[in-house]
Parts: C-alpha cells; structure tokens; sequence
C-alpha cells in the first residue's frame, strides 16, 4: 500500500537510503519533511526495512532513533527540520523541511554488507550525495510538499 500525501503529514516516518558511496542512512521525518517517492510507494517496504535493519543490527525498541546507538551500530541518521519545533527554528530558515544529521556512524554500515535480498529492496533508494560530508540532506518530496 502507498503512503497518501495525508499520511506524511499524521505519521513520523522512519526511512532508510544509500549513499553515493554505499553507506547506509536512517532518516525520521518529523511529520512534515519531505518524503522521497521510493519510500511513498510501499508503506509495507519501508516498514519492512525499518523492523529488518531493527533486528540485523540487534537495536532494542527503547533505543531505536536516538542517535549516539544508531551511531554505534553503523548508521548515520538524520531529523527532520520543521517549522514547529523550537529546536529547528534556525535551521528551518536556510533548510525548511530538509533532514539535519543527528550522528555519525562510527563503523558505518556499507550496502555490501547487507543480504542480497535486502540489497535488491534498497538499490532503488540510493541518493546521490555523500553523508560523510554533510550536515544536511534534501530529498524531493513524493507530493511536492516541502520546495528546495
């Protein structure tokens, strides 16, 4: 089933891309970033990935999304900024409903590392950009929501 435009803006959305360079990413949406189309087109795929990578990297309910265990298990991730969280109101300026890096992955996590079955389901989530080397990350959002 595809997420509707007015689910992006009811649910917090975990997500997972690919770098570039192969490493792999988490982001949370916050409820208003944007939303690439790769995961808009299968709410069950990105859940999928979401308990898959949960498990594989043995993260606990309790600690998945906060950012220094995502780190320590090879994840880069990254938060939403959006305009009603004080938290973001700077950011939201120059980045509005952009991703802002909340950790560095300290033994990141390469796509070839994964399972081919898992590697088929996220070859088509790659973005071209390298997480290593930035703070912020923009994705076109699947309903044209958020603009560059």
């Amino acid at each position: 089933m595809r997420f509707a435009e007015g689910d992006l803006c009811c649910w917090n959305i975990t997500w997972f891309g690919v770098d570039k360079n192969g490493y792999i990413f988490e982001c949370i949406s916050e409820v208003f970033a944007n939303v690439p189309e790769f995961v808009c087109k299968s709410q069950e795929e990105t859940e999928f990935l979401e308990e898959y990578l949960m498990e594989y990297l043995g993260i606990d309910e309790d600690d998945w999304g906060y950012p220094p265990v995502l780190s320590e298990k090879g994840l880069y991730s990254f938060g939403g900024i959006v305009e009603d969280d004080p938290e973001s109101k700077e950011d939201f300026k120059t980045h509005p409903y952009w991703y802002k890096k909340w950790g560095e992955a300290k033994n990141p996590l390469h796509f070839d590392q994964l399972p081919k079955k898992i590697q088929k389901i996220m070859d088509s989530h790659r973005i071209d950009v390298d997480i290593t080397k930035t703070d912020y990350l923009y994705v076109e959002d699947a309903y044209k929501r958020g603009s560059k």
